[in-house]
């Protein structure tokens, strides 16, 4: 006779092995073809002789529990019964008295469609019995097909509302199980329901002690059990409403939940030789997660409030207590501090040094001051189109036009003075001045003396630009031209000037002039160029952080090609072909000048060819960054800078950067450090943000 042990692995072999060959012809498992192998094995198991217990004749043993033994109980015609019965022939007391409480508590205690109460109790001998319908259990049926997840809510709804009045009615299971679920097929061919089983360690609630029993231990599977009892904590109702996760979890998944699986690897071990299933829809994943909490004041408190979530689950509504994958992590990290601070640090850290990784570093002080340059040459060059298109409104002006041909310079004067110093006026340029065609001032504001304008100006570098764009563009006003840089013989002063042919009216041309002083383009670089007040250090730090750390020390320097004074122009001698200091912060005196060394001009110029011809200096250059790594000084007499000049347009003048060669903090230590606190200050704000959500969520719930 082949033993029990045996028979139940031959069964399960067989049941595998179907399943295989299901799987390897892409065929849906049936439950009634796996049934059908079970039923022919039980009928065809090796059964003892028959025996009797008191007036019933039994047949093979179909199942035990942990007190009870459940028999056929045979000559029953079409409706199949079973006994059930105590496992030993001599019982203990206690076990006599566990097995009659269960007896006791399903009869006078529920009445519930979705809980099985015995057909006929007795005792034989001394013994108590139950009569019962031969059912299957939901664990089988679990094992012989898989369900959807609308059908496993609908049958966990009919169990947590079976439950939710046997704890209406003062009773705990403790032993939820799918062994301990019956399945009673419908008559009329539809979905069925679930029965509970099983009240052998059950206990009625005290009301005394706020709804709670105490657990005696024995009996209940490990695998199903709340973690409050495993570890004699308090025994409440939420320990049902744990199994009941349990039961839903591997209801959806065929498996059970990673607390669960490692209390029962045999169970686990059988189970994970079925096929994947795809992921539970998240709404399902709530619920159950809200079962399963590990610290049973999360849970849902009662199964009344289970059966109100699981009714909107089937309704295809957001649960009450739905939390997504977001607050359980927060829940988590909430309830594991120290790992969860240590993991924050941890994962701050990879960050900070994958971004030491993929960035390519700090920029070196020749690229630091490139990218200076490029800025503060971008920025003059917008200032200087609008010094430009201002110019070019000034030379049209109707004020101004109308009395170039009447040669009335105390009227003319006036009409200059409103684009200098009127109330409204932005004051673009230092000075204005109209100079006719044989290069006569005949009006400026502010007035010059007597002898400047009794002087002719021919030679002057923006006279001639101006007539050659006065004689491309006959018709109408040409664009402004900026000139070389020259020393006024009214002020002294290296000064800009943009000048502009003005519209012909009559026999006279005329040729307006606005002037600005070199040190006011000094006062716009400055503007433009980065401060070194308060906050430096920590805009410096920051651009260390982000790869683009400011020097140390940072000067920014105009310079510019320089126009013949009187007597070379006189005498026709060409202009010097070479580029001087415009401004520097530390020019002491405006009257000085230096020009750039012949080592720096030389490749300078090659890389940034000559100015364009008038009507085209306005247009972006094509020229890059001059780069120079050891740069001297000559205003500061000092050497060990790096260098960067960029063309402003095509208007001939460069912009020159030079930095020290190191910066503040600017080893990648000291970068690494600042880029782990960044991130750490970042993620732990949005962490207090979330948070203070997670608060906010739980207040409204």
């Amino acid at each position: 006779m082949k033993t029990k042990a045996s028979h139940w692995s031959e069964l399960v072999e067989r049941l595998l092995r179907e399943q295989t060959r299901r799987d390897s012809m892409q065929e849906e498992p049936s439950s009634a073809a796996l049934l059908a192998i079970v039923n022919a094995s039980l009928g065809g198991a090796a059964r003892r002789a028959p025996s009797t217990f008191g007036p019933y004749q039994l047949g093979e043993k179909v199942g035990e529990g942990s007190t009870s033994a459940i028999y056929r109980v045979l000559g029953t015609g079409d409706e199949p019964r079973v006994l059930r019965r105590m496992k030993l022939s001599d019982p203990s007391p206690k076990a006599i008295d566990r097995f009659t409480r269960s007896l006791r508590i399903t009869l006078e205690r529920l009445e519930h469609e979705n809980i099985l109460r015995p057909l006929e109790i007795g005792d034989h001998e001394g013994q108590p019995f139950a009569i019962l319908p031969y059912l299957d259990t939901l664990e089988r049926q679990l094992a012989c097909e898989e369900w959807q997840p609308e059908r496993c809510a609908r049958v966990m709804l009919q169990l947590a509302k079976a439950v939710a009045h046997a704890h209406d009615r003062g009773v705990i299971h403790y032993d939820l199980k799918p062994a301990n679920v019956l399945w009673c097929p419908a008559q009329d061919g539809g979905e069925g329901k679930p029965m509970i089983i099983d009240f052998d360690s059950a206990r009625p609630l005290d009301p005394a002690e706020h709804n709670t029993t105490t657990w005696e231990g024995g009996g209940a599977t490990p695998a199903y059990m709340a973690p409050e009892l495993l570890s004699d904590g308090e025994a409440t109702v939420r320990a049902d409403i744990y199994s009941l996760g349990v039961i839903f979890h591997e209801m959806l998944t065929a498996e059970l939940p990673d607390r669960a699986r490692a209390q029962h690897p045999a169970h686990s071990q059988r189970r994970s030789r079925r096929r994947q299933r795809p992921p539970m829809p998240r709404y399902f994943e709530g619920v159950c997660a809200a079962c399963l909490e590990a610290d049973p004041t999360a849970r849902y408190q009662s199964a009344a409030e289970l059966v109100r979530d699981l009714t909107r689950l089937i309704a295809g509504e957001r649960p009450h207590r739905y939390r997504g994958r977001l607050l359980r992590a927060l829940d988590w990290a909430s309830a594991h501090r120290a790992i969860s601070a240590g993991l924050w640090v941890a994962a701050t850290c990879s960050a900070a040094l994958a971004w030491q990784a993929l960035d390519p570093g700090p920029l070196s002080a020749a690229e630091r001051s490139a990218a200076a340059a490029s800025e503060l040459a971008a920025t003059l060059g917008e200032e200087f189109k609008q010094l430009a298109t201002a110019a070019e409104r000034a030379a049209t002006d109707p004020a101004v036009v109308r009395h170039l041909d009447a040669r009335s310079p105390s009227n003319l004067d006036l009409a200059l003075r409103g684009h200098v110093s009127a109330p409204n006026a932005r004051n673009e340029f230092s000075g204005l001045f109209v100079m006719v065609s044989d290069a006569q001032i005949i009006a400026s504001y502010p007035s010059v003396a007597d002898e400047v304008l009794q002087r002719k100006y021919p030679w002057r570098d923006y006279f001639m630009g101006a007539m050659r764009l006065g004689n491309e563009r006959a018709a109408g006003p040409g664009r402004a031209y900026l000139g070389r840089t020259f020393r006024s013989e009214t002020s002294a002063l290296l000064e800009l000037g943009f000048s502009v042919p003005m519209p012909e009216t009559g026999p006279t041309r005329g040729i307006l002039m606005a002037r600005l002083k070199a040190q006011e383009v000094l006062r716009e670089m400055q503007r433009a160029a980065p401060d070194e007040g308060s906050w430096a250090k920590a805009r410096a730090l920051l651009r260390l952080v982000l790869g683009r750390a400011e020097p140390l020390e940072q000067v920014s320097v105009l310079l510019g090609p320089r126009d013949r004074d009187r007597a070379g122009g006189e005498a026709n001698v060409p202009p010097p072909e070479r580029l001087m200091y415009l401004s520097h912060p530390d020019m002491t005196a405006q009257s000085s000048e230096e020009w750039l060394n012949t080592a720096y001009e030389k490749p300078l110029l090659a890389a940034l060819g000559a100015p364009a011809a008038p009507g085209e200096q306005f247009q972006p250059s094509l020229a890059g960054p001059v780069l120079f790594e050891d740069y001297a000084d000559p205003i500061r007499e000092s050497g060990g800078w790096s260098a960067a000049a960029l063309p402003i347009l095509r208007t001939g003048y460069v912009v020159l950067v030079q930095s020290t060669q190191h910066s503040p903090a600017g080893d990648a230590r000291d970068q690494f450090l600042g880029r782990f606190a960044a991130l750490l200050i970042g993620s732990g704000a949005m962490l207090a943000g979330l948070a203070f959500v997670r608060r906010k969520l739980e207040s409204l719930r």
